[in-house]
């Protein structure tokens, strides 16, 4: 037998041999498909949470408020299982678009990151703790900052904008000129601007909530300034409010629109006052010390 015979022979007589599997799957395996199988993505955080509602509320802001319900109540409906509310923060949520405004929600969803991490992502807790923590100064900025910028006023800025290029660029004083308009100029803007105004209304009705809340704001800080000069006289330690102070709330009337209750003029009034209340303390102080007689010998 040849050796090619023989070697024909040994194989027809070999054991068959299965052909190869192809790599498994498995737990335990390293190949980077499994890997990319067995990736769970990391529950989200409070502050994710937030963004994503932010995002679904801002989606709608501009909305007249009976769309803005549907909307909300079908985002609500269709939000991944890792972002939906529990009951009562869905309740949070839905407010938003019925007893209060969407502004309102939005303005303490950005606040939350801020919180301890055990208070709920939604919940009302993060509102109370932000009105009891925040600057004095840092709270009508906040609430007329989101009156500037809602999406039912671009029309409205832009006008205000146009208004204040033509005015030589400042608008300080065109706030105070619609404050009290003497001119036929002055009342023709204001009543171009009370227009568009009233459309936003028309659209966003919610927009009327913001600015009572811009109203009690500016009051709120007004007691707890006149509150602060007043006690600090009677402890003998004269207070003021500083520089960035005064100036934050100058930016926060420029945020507002002008002639909304007067605010910039308001606060202008407010600050000469509590001025006058700390030169006059000052001078107390100081014809206090004038007079005082000299400490006795020994």
């Amino acid at each position: 037998m040849s050796m090619i015979e023989q070697l024909r022979e040994e194989t027809r007589h070999r054991a068959p041999v299965a052909p190869p599997k192809e790599p498994s799957v498995d737990a335990e395996s390293p190949h980077p498909s499994n890997k990319a199988a067995r990736a769970v993505a990391p529950d989200p955080t409070h502050p994710d949470i937030c963004r994503y509602w932010i995002a679904q509320l801002e989606a709608i802001q501009a909305l007249p408020a009976e769309q803005q319900a549907v909307r909300l109540k079908d985002a609500l409906a269709k939000a991944p299982e890792a972002y939906r509310p529990t009951p009562d923060e869905a309740g949070v949520l839905q407010a938003a678009s019925q007893t209060l405004s969407i502004n309102s929600v939005l303005g303490w969803l950005h606040l939350r990151p801020e919180l301890p991490t055990e208070v709920s992502p939604l919940s009302p807790t993060a509102a109370q703790h932000w009105r009891q923590h925040l600057p004095a100064s840092s709270d009508p900025h906040w609430a007329a900052h989101q009156i500037r910028r809602h999406p039912a006023l671009r029309t409205y800025w832009a006008q205000v904008e146009q208004a204040v290029q033509q005015a030589g660029g400042d608008p300080a004083p065109l706030w105070r000129t619609l404050d009290n308009p003497t001119t036929d100029n002055a009342r023709t803007l204001l009543a171009l601007l009370q227009g568009h105004l009233n459309q936003a209304l028309n659209r966003a009705p919610s927009l009327a909530t913001d600015f009572e809340g811009v109203r009690q704001a500016f009051g709120r800080l007004n007691q707890r300034w006149e509150k602060s000069v007043t006690d600090s006289r009677k402890a003998g330690q004269p207070w003021f409010p500083s520089d960035d102070q005064v100036q934050r709330l100058k930016a926060a009337c420029l945020d507002a629109p002008p002639n909304n209750a007067r605010l910039l003029t308001s606060a202008e009034r407010l600050v000469r006052r509590l001025q006058e209340i700390y030169r006059a303390a000052m001078e107390g102080l100081r014809a206090g010390v004038s007079t005082r007689a000299p400490a006795p010998g020994p």
